[in-house]
């Protein structure tokens, strides 16, 4: 059989039988717009169906709030970011020092941990009653992220935009892959619409959390159990991941199989830049890494949207140019 990508001599389109014809059509269209019937679309959580600092700051003020509650003379969550970096980077020095593994500690272990050095430090608590006051402490975060943040700061659409997907395409799977402890089964408004949610977090993937293929290999896994009709083909997975970051989410999905959606909330620039918030704990060297991989990433992108609000059309759109009969590709092919 002549492969797509093989040098042929051309007939006349008259001379040709149609479904020749339609073969040779097939051939010469983007592998982008060459779709089986969509199976499964994931979804990028923070700056992706909400803004992730205003998430943040929220969340902070609630902790900050318990904190002061405590006795803990800080100005600012500065401070348990500065204490979270701090402990990283000391415990990451001595493993080296020591010749042992890389240290590796999650976000939200970590997180306690901060809140827990600046009540030794600042409310003069023992570490004992320290770390049993910031596990409390953390709970308000996180539910501050959930409830009071996430769902009250939902993107414009967004809701709406997901709901439109499950009516278009009532046989797929839905879900989240995210690095953080966002969780769109904690918030009422897309609590409806999604099968799973899988976090670098959870105990059966960290630490191998985005740009990781362990974290995309355990979605398809929550996949295969959320669908009773799931069948384990590349064919039959017909995939799009939709996400802001580029390595993490455009590059990391589009080499696990998936079709990658960026989101640039409409400022291109903006979104390709690999910009260290405020709070991050990211190494001068993972940011390095980051850059590299956003320059790679920029191009897998199978599709440019400003917000999911623009993803319904675009799938029918892609839908729409399938031929007839043809078998599904994900990877663009150009």
């Amino acid at each position: 059989m002549t492969s797509c990508g093989a040098r042929r001599q051309r007939a006349h389109p008259a001379m040709l039988p149609l479904a020749m014809l339609c073969a040779i059509l097939v051939c010469h269209l983007p592998l982008r717009l060459v779709f089986v019937p969509l199976r499964l679309i994931t979804f990028d959580l923070d700056d992706t169906l909400w803004p992730q600092d205003p998430v943040i700051n929220r969340a902070n003020a609630a902790m900050m709030a318990e904190l002061q509650k405590a006795s803990a003379s800080v100005s600012s969550a500065d401070v348990i970011a500065q204490e979270m970096r701090a402990i990283r980077q000391k415990r990451s020095e001595l493993a080296k020092a020591q010749g042992k593994p890389p240290f590796r500690i999650s976000y939200s272990d970590l997180r306690k941990e901060g809140i827990a050095a600046v009540l030794c430090k600042h409310a003069d608590q023992s570490q004992a009653s320290a770390d049993k006051a910031a596990e409390s402490i953390f709970e308000v975060w996180l539910a501050a992220r959930h409830l009071q943040a996430a769902g009250e700061l939902l993107f414009e659409g967004a809701a709406a935009a997901i709901a439109e997907l499950r009516s278009d395409h009532p046989e797929a799977v839905i879900g989240a892959i995210t690095n953080s402890r966002a969780d769109p089964f904690a918030i009422q408004e897309l609590k409806p619409f999604f099968d799973f949610c899988v976090s670098g977090e959870d105990a059966d993937v960290f630490p191998h959390r985005k740009p990781s293929a362990v974290i995309f290999e355990k979605a398809i896994e929550r996949a295969r159990a959320a669908s009773p009709n799931w069948r384990d083909s590349k064919e039959d997975r017909w995939w799009v991941h939709i996400g802001d970051d580029l390595p993490n989410d455009v590059r990391a999905s589009a080499l696990a199989g998936a079709a990658a959606v960026w989101v640039t909330g409409g400022d291109r620039a903006q979104a390709a830049a690999q910009e260290r918030p405020s709070y991050s704990t990211a190494t001068a060297e993972e940011v390095e890494e980051r850059i590299r991989a956003a320059a790679e990433a920029s191009k897998l992108v199978a599709a440019e949207i400003v917000s999911v609000t623009e993803l319904p059309a675009l799938l029918r759109q892609w839908v729409r140019n399938t031929p007839a009969g043809t078998s599904g590709l994900t990877s663009d092919g150009e």
